[in-house]
């Protein structure tokens, strides 16, 4: 099974080309699940602040204080690197609705 982007998410002008790039190149469902498992395991426990991922061209570094993901082209230039917002992220790379849904705050009950 191929993955691509989640229904109705397009690559929009000014989208990440190293977003894109690395969703067309290097992403497979087995990262995917690493991806969603590494985020459900940080945010049950505060202690995770930063995990990594290294693959064939591309390393993501997940930053769990600062809500940010970093996407380096090891094999590209100086600049060949973007961060994004780790929501906008798990989004745009179709994470489950359980990972996307531990994001948001949890209803107070009156």
């Amino acid at each position: 099974r191929q993955l691509r982007l989640s229904p109705g998410v397009r690559r929009q002008p000014g989208m990440a080309d190293l977003l894109a790039r690395y969703l067309s190149e290097e992403l497979t469902e087995r990262s995917l699940g690493r991806i969603e498992a590494t985020v459900l395991e940080a945010r049950l426990n505060s202690e995770i602040t930063i995990r990594e991922f290294g693959g064939n061209r591309f390393e993501l570094t997940l930053d769990f204080e600062k809500g940010t993901v970093l996407i380096d082209d090891v094999l590209g230039d100086a600049a060949s690197s973007e961060t994004l917002p780790l929501e906008e992220f798990l989004t745009r790379i179709g994470a489950s609705q359980d990972v996307l849904d531990q994001g948001r705050p949890i209803p107070l009950s009156h």
